[in-house]
Parts: C-alpha cells; sequence; structure tokens
C-alpha cells in the first residue's frame, strides 16, 4: 500500500497528461444520506467525476479487458468507485492505473450504476447496523483460515473453554471428515475402474476425443527404488544437502514456533 500512496501523485499526473483533465485533492468525504458512509478519494476531474489512483503489476492486466477484448476494470475497483460515487454524488468516474514492472498506464471511464449502489448500501447498512454499532463479529467467511493462523500463530493459553459453540463446531467437523472418508473411498472405487479402462496407455479417449491422462508425474518412491537398486547406483546418485535442525531451534527459541503451523485436532467425539 505504501508504494501506492507514495505514487499517487504520480498516477494522477499520468491522468491528467493522458486526457487533458485536471484534478484536484479533496481526502475524506462522508455521505449526507448515509453518515456511516466514507469514502477517500484521491481526487476530482474538472468534468465532474471522481478519479481514483492504482498501482499493480502485469500479472494483473488481463483484469482490465472482458472476455471479448474490450475494456473494462477490475471487478472490486469497480465496486470501490461506486461507493464513492455515492458519497460524492458524482455521475461518473475515473480509473487510472500504472503497472509497477512494465510502467504501462490505463485508464478507464466508470458509469455510475444506480442498481449497483443500491445494493452496496443496502450490504454497507446491514453491516453497520449488524456488526459495528452493536459490535458483534459477523459470521467467519470459509476462507477465514489462512488469516486466523496468522493472527495466531503461537499458543500463549494452556487452554480456552469453548463452550457450546466449540461442541456444535467439532460435532459439524466429525460429520464433514466422515462424509469426506465417505467420498474418498468412492473416489478410489472410480479411479481403479478408470486406471483398469486405461491400462498400460498414457491417455485415455472418449469417443476419438482426449479425455485423461496417466503419467509418470506423481510422487518418486525413494524408498522402493533404494530397496530395489544397487547400491553403488544408489551412491551415485545420492547428493547430500542442508537442513534446518526445526526441533533445536524451537527447543532454544520458543518464539520461533511462529514459524510451525499450528495442526488442529479434535481429541474425542463431543456428545
Amino acid at each position: 500500500m505504501r508504494v501506492g500512496r507514495d505514487l499517487e501523485g504520480y498516477v494522477l499526473f499520468r491522468f491528467r497528461e493522458a486526457t487533458g483533465l485536471q484534478t484536484r485533492r479533496v481526502g475524506m468525504l462522508a455521505s449526507r444520506e448515509h453518515p456511516w458512509m466514507l469514502a477517500s478519494l484521491d481526487g476530482l476531474s474538472s468534468d465532474g467525476g471522481v478519479v481514483e489512483a492504482k498501482t499493480t503489476t502485469s500479472a494483473y492486466l488481463h483484469e482490465w479487458t472482458d472476455a471479448y477484448g474490450n475494456e473494462s476494470v477490475p471487478r472490486h475497483y469497480l465496486l470501490q468507485v461506486q461507493w464513492q460515487l455515492k458519497v460524492s454524488g458524482r455521475a461518473h468516474g475515473w480509473l487510472a492505473c500504472l503497472f509497477l514492472d512494465t510502467r504501462k498506464f490505463v485508464y478507464r471511464r466508470v458509469e455510475r450504476d444506480d442498481e449497483l449502489i443500491t445494493l452496496l448500501v443496502e450490504m454497507g447498512g446491514d453491516f453497520w447496523h449488524d456488526h459495528v454499532l452493536p459490535q458483534v463479529a459477523p459470521p467467519l467467511d470459509p476462507g477465514a483460515g489462512p488469516i486466523l493462523r496468522r493472527l495466531h500463530p503461537t499458543v500463549d493459553a494452556a487452554s480456552r473453554e469453548g463452550g457450546e459453540a466449540a461442541a456444535v463446531a467439532l460435532r459439524r467437523q466429525a460429520r464433514i471428515k466422515a462424509h469426506i472418508k465417505d467420498l474418498e473411498a468412492e473416489l478410489d472405487g472410480v479411479l481403479a475402474e478408470l486406471f483398469a479402462i486405461t491400462g498400460d496407455a498414457e491417455t485415455l479417449t472418449v469417443h476419438g476425443e482426449p479425455a485423461a491422462t496417466w503419467r509418470h508425474t506423481g510422487r518418486f518412491d525413494q524408498a522402493a527404488w533404494r530397496a530395489e537398486t544397487d547400491p553403488d547406483v544408489v551412491r551415485a546418485y545420492t547428493r547430500d544437502q542442508e537442513v534446518i535442525d526445526w526441533r533445536a531451534v524451537v527447543a532454544d527459541r520458543p518464539a520461533d514456533n511462529r514459524f510451525r503451523a499450528r495442526v488442529f485436532l479434535p481429541k474425542h467425539d463431543v456428545a
């Protein structure tokens, strides 16, 4: 984010240069209709729009065109600009973006979409009144696991009482894991059937069209190869490598346990 802030002025300069429009800074605005709606604008344009300056890399260049090659904008940027248009009361916005690795510069005009804005206001209002004001955490997103692991990388308490919420979650986990186990067994059966059909062929076809491949791309079984191969050949292909004795690290430096993943293991079935 700091790079984006540091280069904001330059991106706005490139925008003025490319469009011939003027820009001016305004800072933070609040909606008169919904005071909880705030927007920090990078600038206002002389044609009556808002300007949002961005920096990114060419890895995301594809997000600036649609499936047909027409000019487009990334969805998360579109939502941000629509929010800004609601707060500012303006009818259109501009997105100006500098690609840091290639120095490519693009800009796009974004028209106000009142239907989308209505949805954003509804969702934002629900979040403000249902969670922010009463200070009630929203339900966890299914993808929140990695974030929670980063928030709690080390053990700081011997135990914590979770109550009925923990009991319910543990029971759900047990049911889901049992369901996954059944599905994995079913999947193994399907794979065995496909292996039998494919046999010693590399490619499996269906009605003359390639449908799957069975290639030597899996894990190399070192133990089995070592057991069946002449020791001199094994030695010829054995390489020394440096490894970190992580057990010694965490024994001598307990704080470095944060670099070791925490694994959640239920102890027993919860009634």
